[in-house]
């Protein structure tokens, strides 16, 4: 499959580049960092085992330990994302 992008012009590009360069100046953005218990759409479920979007959309972030005779147990954060496991699992049919 072609991709369109290899088809831009360089002054179509360089039109796009100064249309977001003038488009920046004209909004304003702040980020802080902020502890998740402040957070009004992301929590801990009940469990305290994954961390989950209020609208159950989304992913959820879940803590693993893993356990092996070769080495010492370690610690790993998973995103869980359903969706995307289904849609891959449709793509394979």
């Amino acid at each position: 499959m072609d991709d369109p992008a290899c088809c831009i012009s360089l002054s179509e590009a360089e039109n796009v580049l100064a249309w977001l360069s003038l488009y920046r100046k004209t909004i304003s953005c702040s980020v802080e960092q902020i502890p998740f218990s402040d957070s009004r759409q992301w929590s801990l479920d009940e469990s305290r085992s994954a961390l989950r979007h209020t609208s159950g959309k989304f992913f959820t972030i879940q803590g693993y330990r893993a356990t092996s005779s070769h080495r010492a147990d370690f610690f790993q954060p998973l995103i869980n994302q359903p969706e995307i496991h289904r849609t891959s699992q449709r793509l394979q049919l």
